[in-house]
């Protein structure tokens, strides 16, 4: 159950730092998932920026950032990212090989082929390692308040956006 309030909680405190804060969060098993977190829907925006995407990504790898952060690189390494890091491959996938948003790269990969399969993967896992690096720092930056909704959220098993407001106070304002 720590470690997945701790995973849960990385989602959340990258999703806070970000500027929004989630909806709801629960360490309450369904399915497969040991837990999960829910964002607010009421970002109507029919077209993402490239910010807005990179938040997603850092998100996305906030629960493997909070894992590296409690638990260290060896331990900190589970298979419960797994779906968390395939979400965030396919937007980073997406961000540079179709929408082309990274670099000076404007060209899509998807009309080129094999050619351009390393340097995309390339690419890629640059810009992941990059945001995940970006979400070990908000985690880090703010570990008294991971710690607080960590405990809050073994207490509780399930917190809602208010809950989590009090904890951490409001989203910070995105510039």
């Amino acid at each position: 159950m720590l470690r997945t309030a701790r995973h849960e909680a990385g989602h959340a405190m990258v999703s806070w730092a970000t500027g929004k804060m989630p909806a709801y969060m629960t360490i309450v098993s369904r399915g497969s998932y040991g837990g999960y977190m829910m964002h607010d829907n009421d970002d109507k925006e029919l077209v993402d920026s490239k910010s807005d995407i990179l938040d997603r990504i850092c998100c996305s790898l906030g629960g493997r950032a909070a894992e590296l952060v409690y638990y260290g690189d060896e331990a900190g390494l589970t298979n419960g990212a797994s779906s968390d890091l395939r979400k965030a491959t396919e937007l980073a996938v997406m961000m540079i090989g179709s929408w082309g948003m990274h670099g000076d790269r404007l060209a899509v990969a998807e009309c080129f082929g094999e050619a351009v399969d390393k340097d995309l993967y390339a690419e890629v896992n640059a810009l992941m390692n990059k945001e995940l690096a970006r979400a070990v720092k908000f985690i880090i930056d703010n570990r008294e308040k991971a710690d607080k909704l960590i405990q809050a959220l073994l207490e509780y098993n399930s917190l809602d956006s208010k809950q989590m407001e009090k904890i951490l106070g409001a989203p910070p304002v995105k510039e």
